[in-house]
């Protein structure tokens, strides 16, 4: 699962604008991008993209890439 969040970096500590849906204690990786960094929101969604592109290209999925054949359609 992937979620933005926006925040400060105060104290050693980043706190968030708005709490998210996390169980205290769950772990997680954390990539820091300075809002002077992303300029627009097109550089959100371009970071986004790569990350939803990486997270669907995998060999779990691959199943999936021949859907069609998979479910006995036809292609179209």
């Amino acid at each position: 699962m992937m979620i933005q969040a926006r925040g400060r970096y105060e104290n050693g500590r980043i706190e968030l604008d708005r709490p998210i849906d996390l169980a205290d204690g769950t772990p997680v990786d954390i990539a820091i991008q300075t809002t002077a960094d992303v300029g627009d929101d097109e550089n959100w969604k371009s970071i986004g993209m790569e990350r939803l592109e990486q997270e669907w290209d995998n060999d779990r999925d691959a199943i999936y890439d021949d859907w069609r054949r998979l479910y006995g359609l036809p292609n179209s």
